[in-house]
């Protein structure tokens, strides 16, 4: 529980500048602790981020893509936050996020497959998400949040960033 304090911490301080660092302190002292991702739960994430016109619209569709998802009996554990809508010093152009995600164990896997299928090939609008199980096994789901954390810290052309990210806890085992 202290780790995750820890966390908690860094996060309030990265939260203190329009656009998120990737290491909060020089690199010889940079951990896990004070570096992006920054760790929130939802709430806190809402709080930071609903500030404009743009991103509170944002953050409703975010919301209610969660509920669909729940609704649907898939659970989203996690999610991975980057780009423009964590950068308070430009107006969004989406949210850019990964989902993880886990299958409710009395759930049919059929229906909760075509839900994530549907939005696959219909993405909602402002939305820019991706989706992946937690049960993959640690080594594709390490490379895919890498995979993520690193694209999220690019500008659309492939020019690097010094821009952090934020994981946002969205379960209370989280």
């Amino acid at each position: 529980m202290q780790l995750v304090e820890a966390f908690r911490v860094s996060s309030s301080k990265a939260k203190s500048v329009p656009r998120p660092p990737v290491f909060l302190e020089p690199i010889a002292q940079a951990c896990t602790e004070n570096s992006s991702p920054y760790l929130d739960d939802f709430a806190q994430f809402e709080t930071r981020f609903r500030d404009s016109g743009k991103r509170a619209r944002l953050l409703d569709r975010l919301k209610a893509l969660l509920a669909e998802l729940r609704a649907n009996s898939i659970e989203p554990e996690a999610m991975l936050v980057g780009g423009s809508f964590v950068d308070l010093s430009v107006e969004p152009g989406d949210v850019d996020a990964l989902i993880v995600y886990s299958i409710g164990k009395d759930a049919d896997p059929g229906v909760a497959t075509r839900f994530l299928g549907n939005l696959r090939t219909h993405p909602r609008n402002g939305l820019d998400v991706r989706f992946c199980p937690s049960d993959v096994g640690p080594v594709l789901l390490i490379k895919t949040v890498c995979f993520f954390h690193t694209l999220y810290m690019q500008t659309r052309d492939g020019r690097p960033l010094s821009k952090g990210s934020f994981l946002v806890v969205l379960t209370c085992s989280g």
